[in-house]
């Protein structure tokens, strides 16, 4: 039964998932295909900075530290999250002496190496753009989850995939991302978008946190299950 709860609130976690999704395509269409006819431009026009991560030269063992400035690599980034807490942390003076890397809040985070797909949106008020990934700082022109949201389609990162550069693992450089091209909708179409998915977010929250609750559950009644403790 506790395995029945778990599962119930897993796919409801991912009915969400699929509605925020069904959503942009509702709203927007497909951002390579662009079937309803939306202007387009090069996504290098709509930022104010992209940033590629620094080199491995520029950071050093004696920079790392338990608790500091956490580093975003692209294994922090997740499916609609940054893992801040278990990302590699660096010293406040090794942050300070490196500003050109510095992540601001609504800055859109993606890896620049191996997983494409790996996108996210910071929200954090001091973070460091890892050596793997890099950055976007919008212009007022897109709204951060709308860029999102039409960078992490699964067209927009085949496009990623073919235009990448590199043998054994594919690479992306400043010069091909400043050269995509978005769609640009009306920047009020852009933030009701970013509304609705706002009250979608909230709710699979709450989906979320029933799932972490059920999984305990489930932990639970198997630690007793083990001890002999279930009648």
């Amino acid at each position: 039964q506790a395995n029945a709860i778990i599962q119930n609130n897993r796919g409801t976690v991912q009915k969400y998932d699929a509605l925020t999704q069904s959503l942009f395509l509702d709203m927007f269409g497909d951002p390579v295909k662009n079937e309803k006819g939306w202007e387009k431009d090069i996504l290098g026009n709509h930022c104010s900075k992209i940033q590629i991560g620094p080199f491995g030269s520029q950071l050093h063992l004696s920079d790392y530290v338990e608790n500091g400035i956490p580093l975003v690599n692209p294994t922090n980034i997740k499916k609609d999250s940054i893992d801040y807490n278990n990302s590699v942390k660096i010293t406040e003076e090794k942050y300070n002496s490196l500003p050109n890397y510095h992540l601001k809040n609504n800055d859109v985070i993606m890896s620049r190496r191996g997983d494409l797909s790996k996108i996210g949106i910071v929200n954090k008020e001091k973070s460091f753009c890892g050596t793997g990934s890099l950055f976007l700082r919008l212009k007022n022109t897109l709204n951060p989850l709308f860029c999102y949201f039409m960078l992490s389609h699964k067209s927009t990162i085949d496009v990623l995939y073919e235009k990448a550069q590199g043998i054994t693992m594919p690479n992306l450089n400043k010069n091909i991302i400043v050269n995509i091209r978005i769609l640009i909708p009306s920047s009020d179409l852009q933030n009701q978008f970013a509304e609705r998915v706002a009250i979608i977010e909230t709710q699979k929250q709450q989906a979320k946190e029933a799932l972490v609750k059920s999984e305990a559950l489930f932990q639970g009644l198997l630690q007793q299950a083990f001890n002999g403790e279930l009648n």
